[in-house]
């Protein structure tokens, strides 16, 4: 049968959702976890289960069939050795495996010989079929980076196709059956905002230094050509003075 486990509020982030708290039988020490009902998942007990498991077997712990055998990571670590709960990365293994045999490098083919309307006598392979275990698999990555109406930055459809090696159609069409579409980010959208503003900001200042420069660089012009003007005619007022000075020596009583 399998276990079933209680609800409360636990923090996350810097408000309270609905999760469940698990205390370690050994040292006491306790832990919550945020955990999402989706569409799809409904009330199957069976598939909450699996979820809360999941998400404290990837921190480490070790959930056992009741409560009294439920171990932190650093009990299990201090009487049975470092224990990796090693499913996830079996089941991705596993996908990737098929990804790479279903995409695996053809050799060339010639190309197909075109035809009177424009298109091709070739014919397009179809999407490989996506199995319960893939739809399981990808559920989960995708569970696991979605907060509410959207994807955790900087996670995307592409990022998790990437990171478990699988069609990008599969991963779109299991987030459109299980999350909906993909909505606003009110934490990433505020980031981003914030960025286009500085940048703004940025550029602004740019152009008014750039333009202060280009003013200055036009006076410095001016007063230079100006002072070559006065340069010049040193000479001449050097001679003005001279003769002023003999003419009133000249004239004086």
């Amino acid at each position: 049968m399998q276990r079933q486990f209680e609800f409360s509020n636990v923090l996350y982030g810097d408000r309270r959702v609905r999760g469940v708290i698990m205390k370690c039988a050994g040292c006491g020490k306790t832990s919550g976890e945020p955990i999402n009902h989706f569409r799809g998942m409904g009330d199957d007990d069976n598939k909450v289960a699996a979820t809360v498991e999941r998400k404290f077997t990837d921190k480490g712990w070790a959930i056992g069939k009741r409560s009294a055998d439920d171990l932190c990571p650093s009990c299990v670590n201090n009487r049975t050795g470092i224990i990796h709960d090693s499913n996830v990365k079996a089941n991705k293994r596993t996908l990737q495996a098929k990804a790479n045999a279903i995409f695996a490098p053809k050799p060339p083919e010639p190309s197909p010989m075109p035809i009177a309307n424009g298109h091709t006598n070739g014919t397009i392979e179809p999407l490989p079929v996506m199995s319960r275990d893939d739809r399981r698999i990808i559920f989960e990555c995708v569970n696991e980076h979605w907060d509410g109406a959207a994807y955790v930055p900087v996670w995307t459809d592409k990022r998790v196709a990437e990171h478990l090696g699988c069609p990008l159609p599969w991963v779109v069409a299991v987030r459109k059956e299980f999350f909906g579409e993909i909505g606003s980010n009110p934490d990433f959208d505020a980031k981003l905002a914030e960025a286009t503003k500085i940048v703004a900001e940025f550029r602004d200042m740019h152009k008014a230094a750039n333009d202060a420069l280009q003013a200055i660089n036009s006076q410095h012009k001016r007063i230079n050509e100006l002072y070559a003007k006065i340069t010049a005619a040193l000479p001449m007022i050097d001679k003005l003075e001279r003769n002023t000075a003999e003419i009133k020596k000249a004239v004086a009583p």
